[in-house]
């Protein structure tokens, strides 16, 4: 899921398109996974999980990964 935002770094992605793309099957029962899977990279990612930096959240459109945002892959 991360490197989905990542690669589309920039772009919104709207529920829909994430669960399509993880090859969910029902989008309306998924779309709460979606939200808590959401939620539990933030907590792994984020130094301050309730103001994210990497994971952006846009109310009523999806989700984004800023495209000036880099992330350290060193521990």
């Amino acid at each position: 899921m991360f490197s989905l935002l990542a690669e589309n770094g920039g772009k919104i992605l709207s529920h829909e398109q994430l669960l399509e793309r993880m090859g969910a099957t029902s989008l309306k029962a998924n779309s709460r996974a979606l939200r808590y899977y959401i939620r539990r990279l933030r907590e792994k990612l984020e130094k301050d999980p309730s103001s994210p930096r990497l994971i952006i959240t846009h109310r009523g459109l999806g989700y984004s990964f800023p495209l000036d945002t880099k992330v350290n892959k060193s521990g």
